[in-house]
């Protein structure tokens, strides 16, 4: 998914400069929900602590999206995300 400020590739994807497509690549959540099935398929982790771990994984992927946020208005006090994209 291309950025639609500027065409930058999205959070989670990179751009192929040689072909012009998109490439998946793995994101920090994708990566601990896998390792998580992995953990519980091998039988290190509970099945009764899976809905604590999706809520901490949930809530820091909140605290990371609000840190952008305030990263950007910080860098850019009076602009919108479109003037610097």
């Amino acid at each position: 998914m291309v950025d639609p400020y500027g065409g930058k590739p999205a959070v989670g994807h990179s751009l192929d400069s040689e072909n012009v497509k998109l490439i998946k690549t793995p994101t920090v959540l994708e990566e601990l929900i896998a390792s998580h099935f992995a953990r519980l398929a091998e039988g290190n982790c509970s099945v009764d602590v899976s809905p604590y771990f999706s809520s901490v994984i949930s809530g820091l992927e909140r605290v990371a999206d609000h840190l952008v946020n305030v990263g950007f208005s910080i860098t850019n006090p009076t602009g919108s995300q479109k003037e610097n994209h």
